[in-house]
């Protein structure tokens, strides 16, 4: 099974989602840009794949902080 990845990063002062090429944003933190991604995932995730977000920790390195369908 084909993963939906759901990717936000920091791009100068602004946060992003990255899903699959296409960009959504600018978001004021990656607080915000985690819930729209989640948000995102939900309504318009392909019910035959699994969606996963990622977001970038205090230390920089991304983790994984949702997965479901």
């Amino acid at each position: 099974m084909q993963t939906n990845w759901f990717i936000v990063i920091r791009v100068g002062e602004a946060w992003w989602i990255d899903n699959e090429g296409k960009a959504f944003g600018p978001f004021p933190n990656r607080e915000e840009a985690g819930a729209e991604a989640l948000e995102i995932a939900r309504v318009f995730g392909d019910t035959a794949r699994q969606s996963r977000i990622y977001w970038p920790g205090d230390d920089g390195r991304h983790r994984l902080v949702w997965s479901g369908k």
